[in-house]
Order: C-alpha cells, then sequence, then structure tokens
C-alpha cells in the first residue's frame, strides 16, 4: 500500500485507486513501510521506522547476564550489586501449557478428522497456544525491562550475557537429563531474552556482547 500522511500528520495508507485508509496514526519518524495484519482476533497497524542510533557508553560499570530457566535473567556489576528477577509465573504458565496441550492432543487423536468436534478442539488449542505466548512474550518484556532500566540506573556501560549454546546437546543420546529437566532446557527462552535485552541495552547506550559459558560452573 501507498503510504501518506495529510494535514494532522496522520497516516494515510492507498489501497487500491480511489480507496484510502485513515489509521489516525502520527508516528514520530519517516514510515518505510506499513501494513494492517490480522492477528489473534484483531487487525493491527504494523509500521517500520529507522531510528538514529545513539552513541554506545564509553565509561561505567560493566555487568554479566546469567540467563536461566527459574530464574530468566540473573544480572551482577563489578562492583558486587546485583538483581535475580524471578520467572516462576512464566513457568507456571508454561507448566500449564504443557499439561492442557497434552490433554487436548489426547481428545484431538480420539476424534476423526475433519469432524466438528475435531476441528472444534484444534481451534481450542490454537488459542490456547496464542494465549500463552502472548502472556509469556509480555512477562519476558517486562523482566528484561527491568533488568535494563537497573543497568541504567547504576551506569553500566557494558553487559556481557552468557550463552548457554550447547547445554542441551546430546542430552537425549546420552541420557544425561530426565525427561522433565529435558523439557524444561528445551523451552528456556534463551534466543527471546537475549533479542530483548540487546535492543533495549541498545536504546540507553549499552554495548552487549556474548561469553559461551562452557567450563563454567
Amino acid at each position: 500500500a501507498a503510504i501518506r500522511t495529510n494535514k494532522n500528520n496522520e497516516l494515510i495508507l492507498s489501497l487500491s485507486k480511489g480507496v484510502s485508509f485513515n489509521t489516525h496514526y502520527k508516528p514520530e519518524l519517516p514510515v518505510h513501510t506499513a501494513e494492517i495484519i490480522y492477528k489473534n482476533g484483531r487487525y493491527i497497524l504494523a509500521v517500520t521506522m529507522e531510528f538514529p542510533e545513539k552513541p554506545l557508553k564509553t565509561s561505567g560499570l560493566r555487568a554479566g547476564i546469567d540467563i536461566g530457566e527459574i530464574h530468566p535473567i540473573a544480572i551482577c556489576a563489578e562492583d558486587g550489586d546485583g538483581l535475580v528477577i524471578s520467572g516462576r509465573l512464566i513457568r507456571s504458565i508454561k507448566q500449564w501449557r504443557n499439561k492442557s496441550l497434552a490433554k487436548l492432543n489426547r481428545a484431538i487423536s480420539r476424534c476423526k478428522k475433519g469432524s466438528r468436534q475435531w476441528k472444534r478442539y484444534i481451534r481450542a488449542k490454537g488459542k490456547l497456544i496464542s494465549k500463552t505466548e502472548n502472556q509469556i512474550k509480555d512477562l519476558l518484556h517486562k523482566a528484561t525491562r527491568k533488568a535494563i532500566d537497573w543497568a541504567t540506573a547504576r551506569g553500566i556501560c557494558e553487559i556481557v550475557i552468557g550463552n548457554p549454546v550447547g547445554v542441551e546437546k546430546n542430552t537425549r543420546k546420552n541420557r544425561r537429563l530426565s525427561r522433565k529437566s529435558a523439557q524444561k532446557v528445551s523451552q528456556m527462552e534463551y534466543g527471546r531474552i537475549k533479542k530483548y535485552l540487546e535492543y533495549k541495552a541498545k536504546e540507553q547506550s549499552i554495548k552487549t556482547c556474548l561469553k559461551n559459558e562452557r567450563g563454567t560452573s
């Protein structure tokens, strides 16, 4: 869709010849792309804008972050001050989701594919996944924001994020973890937490880097 703004600086999308849609959204910066998408039962306006990058801090304390399963973020600065953010609510949501999905999958397996009951269970499964995904995403955003706000208030200039890559490697083959523990490891939100931390830190001019956790305890 073609993009333009009216005299009130509201974003207008030209859908076709002679047809336009006023989003009533007033962008702060020039918009590169804009589209209306349907997600989770509602329409959402998605736009991309280029924000000017802030120069990174060159002085201050360094801090390390450990990403875990029970506590998604544990951060400690060079001066010994630290913060541990609990992830018990995220954990309980995942446990409830796993049990509910197992129950739905058993019900689906007993239904004839394509039947009305089968379709009802499939819709219920989709809603369950969507709902819990949104809840987890919101909680992870809040957790990472809390960590970066803490770092900003203490003048942190660089954050070293522990990289647990390979922690789950060969766990099934060598049976190093129980089935329950393997499930927890597989559902760790390392990639998403790292992504959220990196862009939130960048907004506050804080440098981030990864450190392999191999050989640490």
